[in-house]
């Protein structure tokens, strides 16, 4: 089982956090996906990261819109790092 989760197509972040919350705790997969005619905005890369989603779906790399959020996943990938490394 799947909760597919749109930026724009749930009323409140505390809406999301809820639905979120419920579905990790059913063991149910949670994953953030691209709405059609998106912009490049990153939200979502760090919405999925925050809430610890089991996915990202961006949409293909030939897309400068999905880039983005890839490359955003990147740079808070190597933020995290840097953080872990620190506490070392």
């Amino acid at each position: 089982t799947i909760l597919r989760i749109r930026i724009g197509q749930t009323a409140t972040l505390t809406e999301m956090s809820g639905r979120i919350r419920k579905a990790q705790k059913e063991g149910i997969t949670v994953v953030f996906c691209s709405s059609e005619g998106e912009t490049a905005d990153t939200l979502a890369a760090d919405l999925a990261v925050a809430f610890g989603a089991d996915r990202i779906d961006a949409g293909p790399v030939c897309h400068m819109v999905n880039v983005e959020k890839y490359n955003r996943l990147l740079r808070i990938s190597e933020k995290l790092e840097m953080q872990l490394t620190e506490e070392k």
